[in-house]
């Protein structure tokens, strides 16, 4: 009887051996692989970026950079992670079509930019090579007939009708004479406040129009000839430092009128600037942001402690498209048949200080009103 006893404890104690070595080994095992999978690196999208970092358009290239980059560092998680692959176009057509290719050869089919000359020379490049452009730029036909091409930002037709019908509920005025920038958006700009100021004759005429370069400092000419024209309203269509100095040499040779610009004389602190003391009472469109949004205030937050100066609207506008993007990426992967598809059906959608709505034809405009500086 002992020896059976002896025998059933021996059997028993090694099975519970056994037993006690196969949790140690599911443990371990399990350990490992956890170990494994948080270990792995997260999968990375890329999304280019053709950023002006030089040549005229240089400042908004910097702005839009940095509320790109705080975009992505926002969206950075253990899941999903994006890299801004970015490539310097120059405020040049030719040269942003070579960073296009640049940004191919790095295997990124999702681009992100503005300026709208640079645009429309990317656009039939999107359409052709199945690439997803994704453009903060004013020019009307960016988007238009275009499966691949899409638009986060005002246009020239919207800016004009904000302006125009600002002056007609707010001014009492008959003449106006218009300035804009030598580009695609300038062109625009004048091309449809020509066809509004022809359909609302004779109440309100355009006496003069007057173009000028990107970069043009001397605004010499232009002065005397507003001045000789005696207009009681003056538009501008422009964006940069030459926004500025034109402002500035008018007030210098005495124009008296109002003053109204395009959505530029804020896009940076550049025309700001170089107008100087004469930028007070200048009108201005501006994007018609909810800044008591709660992202909207920490976005401004961090832009104030990182970079030392205030957020301009137009590095919200970069940090929304980024986000958006991402959106799309997340949804449906990286195929640009998917992302396009995505992005034309979405309709309705929350960025911070916007509720988008985004047309068939990939549009996604922002409201605009007119404050005065």
């Amino acid at each position: 009887m002992g020896k059976i006893k002896n025998l059933f404890s021996a059997v028993f104690i090694k099975r519970t051996h056994l037993f006690l070595s196969m949790l140690i080994c599911v443990a371990v095992l399990s350990s490992l692989l956890i170990c494994i999978s948080c270990k792995q690196e997260p999968k990375t999208y890329k999304i280019g970026a053709i950023y002006h970092l030089t040549g005229p358009a240089s400042s908004m290239g910097e702005v839009f950079k940095r509320g790109a980059e705080l975009a992505i560092s926002d969206l950075n998680c253990e899941k999903i992670q994006f890299a801004l692959v970015i490539e310097d176009g120059k405020s040049d057509p030719n040269v942003s079509i070579s960073a296009l290719r640049k940004l191919q050869q790095q295997n990124v089919k999702v681009v992100h930019t503005f300026m709208s000359s640079v645009s429309m020379a990317l656009v039939p490049i999107a359409d052709n090579e199945k690439i997803v452009i994704f453009a903060d730029a004013a020019h009307p036909q960016i988007t238009a007939n275009k499966k691949y091409v899409f638009r986060h930002s005002n246009t020239a037709d919207q800016e004009a009708n904000v302006l125009w019908n600002y002056i007609v509920a707010k001014l009492n005025v008959t003449r106006i004479a218009v300035l804009y920038v030598n580009d695609d958006y300038g062109l625009a700009f004048v091309k449809h406040l020509d066809s509004i100021a022809n359909y609302n004759k004779p109440k309100i005429s355009i006496i003069q129009s007057l173009t000028f370069a990107s970069n043009q400092t001397d605004f010499t000419d232009i002065a005397v000839k507003i001045n000789k024209a005696k207009p009681e309203v003056v538009i501008i269509a422009g964006y940069g430092k030459a926004l500025g100095l034109v402002i500035n040499r008018l007030r210098i040779y005495k124009y008296k009128g109002d003053i109204l610009t395009s959505i530029g004389f804020v896009a940076t602190q550049d025309a700001i600037t170089s107008a100087g003391k004469y930028a007070k009472g200048v009108y201005f469109n501006d994007l018609d942001l909810r800044k008591d949004d709660s992202i909207f205030v920490k976005v401004k937050q961090q832009y104030s402690q990182k970079y030392g100066s205030e957020m301009p609207t137009s590095a919200m506008l970069a940090y929304n498209s980024i986000r958006f993007i991402a959106k799309a990426i997340e949804s449906v992967g990286y195929d640009t048949d998917k992302i396009a598809s995505y992005i034309k059906n979405l309709g309705e959608y929350y960025l911070p200080g916007e509720n988008v709505v985004i047309t068939k034809q990939g549009d996604i405009q922002p409201l605009l009103a007119v404050r005065r500086y």
